[in-house]
């Protein structure tokens, strides 16, 4: 959108349901969208193109019937993803579309990032009445 003009300068079309989050990747034209039906994709802002589809539902270690597909946030760095769409933290080798790592969590993570060495992630958490 052009903030000035109050326009849109361009749509970036691809998605098949509610698209939940987006990231941008640093000092790159590029931003990665996560959605509804389980995709993660990169697109190219200069021709707004994707360049690259990941279906994480697709991958048994990340696969989650029981909640659904959704991708609910997403953070990158360099070559490297880390998304939530279930249960767990997913760290993913970017270009090679590979999960390395999955990290379980207590309750589906709202919003992620990284930072310096660190993955830092957010998640509300409600106590028990037995305060557990």
């Amino acid at each position: 959108m052009d903030l000035e003009m109050g326009t849109f300068r361009r749509a970036l079309r691809g998605h098949t349901d509610y698209i939940h989050c987006l990231a941008l990747r640093e000092r790159s034209p590029e931003v990665l969208s996560g959605d509804e039906d389980g995709a993660v994709r990169l697109w190219d802002l200069r021709p707004a193109k994707e360049v690259q589809t990941m279906e994480v539902y697709k991958h048994e270690e990340c696969s989650r019937p029981h909640s659904g597909r959704w991708i609910g946030c997403l953070a990158t760095d360099s070559d490297w993803i880390v998304g939530v769409g279930g249960p767990a933290l997913t760290l993913w080798h970017l270009r090679s579309s590979t999960p390395t790592t999955i990290f379980p969590m207590r309750a589906p993570q709202k919003h992620v990032t990284f930072y310096q060495d660190l993955i830092l992630s957010a998640a509300r958490v409600t106590a028990s009445a037995s305060g557990s």
